[in-house]
């Protein structure tokens, strides 16, 4: 394999104008060889490590790993070799493209383990690509914080290479002479991430002085920067900045630029030069938002979450720190900046690629991304099936392959610290809250691991302000859950516990607040969980009454927030009174929550809500009983209503739930899993729900965030979400809550009328009239939540009743 590898190194060097010249002509006689009468499969192997190794140099991952898959698949089939040293070599090429080309480490877990498995059949313990295999997988299992597998299969891979070795394996010239470097330079990543720093830096050093130390070779270099790193972690600053900017006139690699100025970043402020920091800082962010966009356009859904996981982590925590250690104005520009980017191309990157492929003139582009969307669910929803898994992945990476200049398209929508500045008045300011992540690698980061903290914007201030809020555990103390929940809110809404999360978030932000009059605000962590709105004062005065809370999903969407106050309502859609099946009746007080019973008065809220907005002139489409369909609800993709109303139960599972629904979803990632274990019940529901899995090619009536992520509802306004914890799901420190209002975000939805809680159905009923009949009687949805919330009060004390209604826009 080894000259095959040099192949591919080879051919990297192809500018891309001669590479399809070359790729041509290869393509011509792979076909001859595989039509031939006589199968010659090591000419055919070697044409498709060729192929490869230009495709990945020109940075086309997607036909890179594709042929490797195909040669795979087409070597199985001409020779019926099912475990030949040459399918198994290929397999670990296939394991480490995945690995270190695409970021994705689901499937490069997939092929490795099936790698693993031959090599162990065929009992190939001493070939160098089996302790690479070995190495990869030491690396991957760290990604997953289990350490155990990280150091069993780093500790195996070494000892064979001690054991080949014997007395050389820290010998130079022994590891050049046989290709080792990169094998003994993943040895230093698993044992710096396993805590062994000596053997870590002892590794690093052999691999560069086996390439004489020569940081023109890219394989020198990529070791120099890690042992930099490294160095930086030992606290050796200025050893490691003096390497980094030996690194930097040779280095043309955007990923390694990005790890120089990264680590640079952070050497130079813990050595207090601000100037040399925040133009690494710079850099940085440059580099990471030009990764974003070229991984954007070569990555698959699930490869992109792996990528965007770890880069919005490391980012936001990078630039929070630099904040923190050198408060400086343009810092701190860069710092809001890039927290706001990240934290909206997270949110929006569905509705890019859809809005994209919409304004395109190719028609079958359109049908493809159709279809690519279709299999998603099936993978899903579905019985576990890789096979089909796969193919989404092929889809969606052939669609980006099939959209050029979606990189600029999603560039446009950039909006930098003086856009967003720009778009407020003067009584109007912004705040972002943060959480820092507990698995920061930053040095003296111990400070923001345990607060949370916000950056404050205003037309007002030159740079953002960038302020500690309160400590993590505080917050989780006020938080603390009793065991009934009518109880545990009614407390956490009181005079008494609303006042002491008012003067833990807020009481020390008023000093900044100034004369504002309206707040918007992004959360973060248990902060999403909270009614802000409510928050009372030592007056016992709640913060809606002194300022305009507007709850954001994004800062960016600001600008857009304000339109849509402009546009009038002339379609709705309300669903209620739905006919579950099978439902469960007892004397029990009904909430819209997991028991799918009947709810009698969701048909009653509907015919209210369709009397108010018949007054209003606005079209009503009413879908209740048996008609409340999850496909009439998928039939408004892409021509949805200006309001959609939906009254039902709403649920939020936790991954370990019993629930016979939630074992049934097969989902290849915690984002994914997430979102597909939270949801809205529909027509019988309850068949799914209590696990009679019998209805193939039928909806099952439960329609998930995830199924609702998929969807086109970018016409409608206001979605009205009157159901049990609407706003609940699964909170990432980045990227926030991982539920149905991520859902209808996703799909385009405007502004969301959500419940952090299990409703009660009686209340819900009289809040959801009050709230229409205030709607178009202050034009305000704002006003007309505050107003409702105040009418319900008089009829229902308790804030269990009322106070579970948050707006976000």
């Amino acid at each position: 394999m080894k000259k095959y590898l040099l192949s591919i190194i080879f051919a990297v060097m192809f500018c891309a104008a001669n590479a399809q010249i070359v790729i041509d002509s290869l393509l011509s006689v792979k076909t001859k060889i595989e039509n031939a009468q006589v199968f010659d499969e090591e000419r055919f192997i070697n044409i498709c490590y060729e192929l490869c190794g230009i495709y990945y140099g020109n940075g086309d991952f997607l036909n890179a790993i594709t042929i490797l898959d195909y040669a795979k698949d087409v070597y199985t089939q001409k020779t019926s070799k099912t475990n030949s040293l040459k399918l198994r070599n290929l397999m670990v090429l296939l394991t480490s493209m995945y690995y270190n080309a695409q970021k994705n480490a689901l499937m490069a877990f997939i092929y490795g383990e099936k790698a693993e498995k031959k090599f162990e059949e065929a009992q190939d313990y001493n070939n160098q690509n089996y302790w690479d295999l070995l190495a990869t997988m030491s690396s991957l299992y760290s990604l997953t914080f289990d350490t155990v597998n990280a150091r069993k299969y780093n500790q195996k891979a070494f000892d064979l290479y001690k054991k080949n070795l014997k007395k050389d394996i820290w010998n130079p010239t022994k590891i050049k002479a046989k290709y080792l470097q990169s094998l003994v330079q993943n040895f230093g990543v698993n044992f710096w991430n396993l805590g062994d720093y000596e053997t870590a830096a002892k590794c690093f050093m052999v691999v560069m002085e086996s390439y004489d130390n020569d940081l023109s070779i890219a394989g020198c270099q990529t070791t120099g920067i890690n042992l930099s790193m490294l160095l930086t972690h030992l606290q050796h600053y200025k050893e490691s900045t003096d390497l980094l900017n030996e690194c930097i006139p040779y280095c043309k690699d955007l990923n390694s630029l990005t790890k120089i100025y990264q680590t640079l970043a952070i050497n130079y402020a813990q050595l207090q030069d601000t100037t040399n920091g925040g133009m690494s800082l710079a850099k940085y962010n440059n580099a990471v938002i030009n990764g974003i966009l070229l991984n954007y356009t070569r990555y698959s859904d699930l490869a992109r979450y792996d990528y965007m996981s770890s880069t919005t982590q490391e980012t936001t925590e990078l630039n929070n720190w630099m904040t923190f250690k050198l408060s400086n104005p343009v810092i701190l520009k860069f710092a809001f900046d890039i927290n706001a980017t990240l934290k909206y191309y997270n949110l929006t990157y569905p509705r890019f690629l859809e809005e994209y492929i919409k304004q395109s003139d190719n028609q079958e582009l359109k049908n493809i991304y159709n279809e690519y969307k279709k299999r998603k669910l099936n993978y899903v929803f579905d019985e576990k099936n890789d096979s089909k898994f796969f193919a989404a992945q092929y889809d969606e990476q052939y669609i980006l392959d099939k959209c050029p200049k979606l990189d600029e398209f999603i560039f446009s929508k950039y909006k930098s610290f003086d856009d967003i500045v720009g778009s407020l008045s003067d009584d109007e300011l912004i705040i972002q809250f943060c959480d820092v992540s507990n698995h920061a690698q930053l040095p003296d980061n111990d400070l923001l691991k345990h607060y949370y903290t916000a950056y404050i914007v205003s037309n007002k201030y030159i740079c953002p302000i960038y302020y500690f809020i309160c400590r993590k555990d505080e917050l989780e103390r006020c938080l603390l859950l009793d065991d009934d929940a009518q109880m545990y809110y009614n407390e956490l809404y009181s005079r008494e516990k609303s006042s002491t999360l008012y003067s833990l978030i807020f009481k020390s932000l008023k000093l900044y607040l100034g004369t504002a009059k309206t707040i918007y605000f992004a959360t973060c962590g248990d902060l999403s969980n909270i009614n802000f709105d409510l928050l009372t004062d030592s007056t016992g005065t709640p913060l809606n009454q002194k300022y305009k809370m507007i709850r954001v999903s994004s800062v960016y969407e600001i600008p857009e927030i304000k339109s849509l106050d402009t546009k009038k309502f002339k379609t709705s859609a309300l669903y209620g009174g739905i006919d579950y099946k099978n439902s469960v009746e007892n004397s029990d007080v009904a909430v819209r929550g997991v028991d799918f019973r009947n709810l009698p008065n969701t048909g009653a809220e509907i015919k209210s809500v369709a009397k108010i907005l018949t007054a209003s002139n606005i079209k009503i489409d009413t879908i209740c009983g048996e008609n409340a369909t999850e496909e009439s609800f998928k039939k408004l993709s892409g021509n949805s209503p200006d309001i959609l109303h939906v009254a039902t139960h709403g649920f939020y599972l936790e991954d370990d739930s019993d629930k016979p629904f939630a074992q049934s979803i097969n989902t290849y990632s915690q984002k994914e899993s997430a979102m597909a274990l939270s949801g809205l019940a529909l027509s019988g529901a309850n068949n799914a729900w209590k696990g009679n899995f019998d209805l193939p090619n039928v909806e099952d009536g439960i329609l998930t965030a995830y199924e609702i992520s998929q969807l086109d509802l970018s016409n409608t306004k206001l979605v009205v979400l009157s159901a049990c914890e609407t706003a609940r799901g699964r909170i990432f420190p980045v990227d926030g809550v991982f539920g149905l209002q991520r859902a209808f975000k996703q799909a385009g939805a405007g502004s969301i009328l959500m419940s952090l809680w299990k409703v009660d159905d009686n209340a819900t009923a009289t809040f959801m009239e009050y709230f229409y009949m205030f709607l178009f009687e202050t034009n305000d949805r704002h006003e007309a939540l505050k107003k409702a919330q105040d009418e319900v009060r008089k009829q229902y004390p308790d804030p269990y009743y009322w106070a579970a209604w948050v707006m976000l826009d």
